[in-house]
């Protein structure tokens, strides 16, 4: 058994949320959004590069150019293996040119053709959308947190809200996370509301996390079946408001899903929880969290019987944007992760 499947295992045996913290086999940070804070009025701002460039790259990706030009390479290919095979048969001159074409100018054009439209369109798309990923330049500044808390935060803006962003930096153990949010929290006046989230990020030292359809469905299934746990405010993304366009329940690796693999971290990041208001809401969000990532693993094991039933995924559907899902790919992982699906597989 390979160290990180062993660490899997713990997680899956561990007795509770609160126990797998103690055994140290989490790592968790936050996305904290809000509209405003009491006594920044700066009207100049600041880029959020990352962000607008993560933005710029996302909208390309949606556009599907990229699975395009693989096609037309994977097709390209084929033909350039079709005239290698008639090529003894037909001893002509102007296969071996055509042979040269496709394997060689052909390819680097297309290769070169795909670099070039995606540098062009995101450096367009970056121009027209600047103004949405400016956030007060003095918001950092401002804040009133201890030494500790503003060494692992950072400040940015979100397209989604009016203030910004507050982001822990790496992965950070529990008691760090939940001494970063009660710090935020209680020593700052934060506009929050209905259209505020607060993201989780979590992970297992050592593990690189992969998506997987069956896991992300279990850990939508736990939360849904806790939900009555989560304070009023931060479930409010669970309901039929027009704003789950950014945490839509659906089984996908789309970013705006309730509970998202995020690649480029290797996390799981839990972005289905509304605005917290307090350090206490923050703490039942990780606890809750935790629970449906120890749950996944305890299914993958064995060890529990899925949750992912025909009622749970009624729930799916009947949320906004779900029930006019026309995503055949979407309709596929649906099935896939039925019960007998899951326990047969």
């Amino acid at each position: 058994m390979s160290n990180a499947t062993s660490l899997m295992v713990k997680m899956a045996k561990s007795t509770s949320a609160i126990d797998a913290i103690r055994q140290d086999l989490v790592r968790c940070g936050f996305e904290l959004e809000f509209q405003a804070l009491e006594g920044n009025e700066s009207s100049e701002g600041v880029i959020d590069e990352d962000a607008l460039s993560e933005a710029a790259e996302e909208a390309w990706d949606e556009l599907g150019w990229t699975e395009t030009f693989v096609l037309i390479q994977q097709h390209n290919r084929v033909a350039c293996k079709f005239l290698e095979l008639a090529r003894d048969s037909w001893r002509s001159k102007s296969i071996d040119e055509l042979i040269t074409l496709f394997s060689g100018e052909l390819r680097e054009n297309i290769e070169d053709a795909l670099q070039e439209a995606r540098e062009s369109f995101c450096t367009d798309w970056r121009d027209e959308n600047e103004s949405n990923y400016t956030s007060p330049a003095d918001v950092y500044s401002e804040l009133t947190v201890s030494r500790d808390t503003r060494d692992i935060i950072e400040c940015g803006s979100d397209q989604s809200v009016n203030g910004g962003e507050i982001r822990t930096c790496g992965p950070l153990k529990p008691m760090q996370f939940l001494s970063a949010a009660t710090d935020l929290l209680n020593n700052n006046d934060f506009t929050v509301d209905h259209g505020c989230s607060f993201h989780i990020h979590l992970s297992i030292p050592g593990v690189n996390h992969a998506y997987g359809a069956k896991f992300q469905a279990e850990m939508i299934a736990y939360i849904l079946d806790n939900k009555t746990r989560l304070p009023a405010d931060v479930r409010s993304r669970l309901t039929s408001d027009p704003l789950d366009k950014y945490a839509k329940l659906r089984i996908s690796e789309d970013k705006f899903t309730a509970i998202h693999f995020h690649r480029g971290f290797h996390t799981w990041e839990f972005r289905l929880f509304g605005n917290v208001s307090d350090s206490s809401d923050a703490r039942r969000c990780l606890i809750i969290a935790i629970e449906a990532l120890r749950w996944a693993y305890r299914v993958k094991f064995n060890m529990e019987k899925s949750l992912v039933s025909q009622e749970i995924m009624a729930q799916f559907e009947d949320v906004a944007h779900i029930a006019r899902e026309s995503d055949s790919s979407y309709a596929k992982v649906r099935r896939a992760v039925s019960v007998n699906a899951y326990n047969a597989a």
